[in-house]
């Protein structure tokens, strides 16, 4: 499915620009989201405290901008869509109508390279405008809803991408009959889960096994309710940025974990140092080195691992 949700050429440049102001955020804009313009506005206004790589990015955004004959209508009309290609394009067709000149001419040119490469773009505008501005995984449950009601090419497309997801997934029918509104793979597991007799063998049978991986790891549901698949490091962060939305398993389980990782730290410093001082902190290589070593490190150090 070509879908501008799954890939999309860039038809406003200055979006696709990554602001390289992480530690900026957090520090003058905490409550800014990232995506959306009020991060780009507060930085701005912070401007003379920020690091040399941001304030450098950040030029190269503003420089972008103006390049853009639909800055001002984007600033006027989308104020509240994400800094993305695709949300941006859908809101300006939105409100088409309202476009000035100069951004309608240019509108009017990318609309058709736009709508060539994306079949359900009229549907995205006439009917989940408001999901493709929450997430990928929105959007796509929104167009599931409206199947049967869609504009035939993009019909077209959502039944294919339908049956590659059937192919792979063996308790997508499920989902779609018990849990139609859940969005998040984490919400789909809980929901499918209290729903276990009325579920398909095959579905039964995974989400049996999905309830003992989350028995190992109570952050497991978190993990695939609020984080996109990553690096450990990715997902850290992802938990942490979310932690006020995490639930008491997982938060009782990170609490747990913290402790036992500073208890370790404290009784095999001094094995870390005399055994596995030339050993890298990175990819859990000092822990693999005190394992090694297990025989001959500390009995406190020895007990922890």
């Amino acid at each position: 499915m070509r879908s501008l949700i799954w890939g999309l050429c860039l038809l406003f440049p200055f979006t696709s620009f990554a602001l390289k102001c992480g530690k900026e955020r957090k520090q003058f804009c905490p409550s800014a989201e990232k995506d959306k313009p009020e991060l780009i506005t507060c930085l701005q206004q912070n401007e003379t405290k920020l690091g040399t790589q941001c304030r450098a990015s950040l030029a190269k955004l503003k420089e972008k901008q103006k390049a853009n004959p639909c800055n001002a209508d984007i600033a006027k009309l989308c104020s509240n869509v994400p800094l993305k290609d695709h949300s941006l394009m859908l809101c300006l067709w939105k409100n088409e109508t309202a476009l000035s000149p100069v951004c309608a001419a240019d509108f009017k040119k990318k609309k058709i390279t736009f709508d060539s490469k994306e079949q359900c773009a009229q549907d995205y505008v006439n009917k989940c405008y408001a999901e493709v501005q929450q997430s990928t995984a929105h959007a796509r449950r929104c167009l599931f809803k409206n199947k049967g009601k869609l504009m035939a090419r993009c019909e077209s497309a959502i039944s294919a991408q339908m049956q590659k997801m059937r192919s792979k997934n063996v308790c997508f029918d499920d989902t779609e009959k018990l849990c139609p509104n859940m969005v998040m793979p984490g919400e789909i597991d809980n929901c499918l889960m209290g729903k276990l007799s009325s579920l398909t063998p095959a579905c039964k049978t995974k989400m049996n096994a999905e309830a003992k991986e989350i028995a190992k790891d109570p952050c497991r549901r978190d993990i695939r309710t609020f984080c996109k698949p990553g690096e450990p490091k990715a997902l850290f962060a992802c938990l942490k940025e979310n932690e006020s939305k995490l639930s008491r398993a997982c938060v009782s389980y990170r609490e747990t974990k913290k402790a036992k990782i500073q208890k370790l730290q404290k009784d095999c410093e001094a094995d870390r140092r005399k055994y596995c001082m030339k050993v890298q902190p990175t990819g859990g290589k000092i822990i693999q080195c005190l394992k090694a070593n297990k025989a001959i490190v500390s009995r406190a150090c020895a007990t922890n691992l």
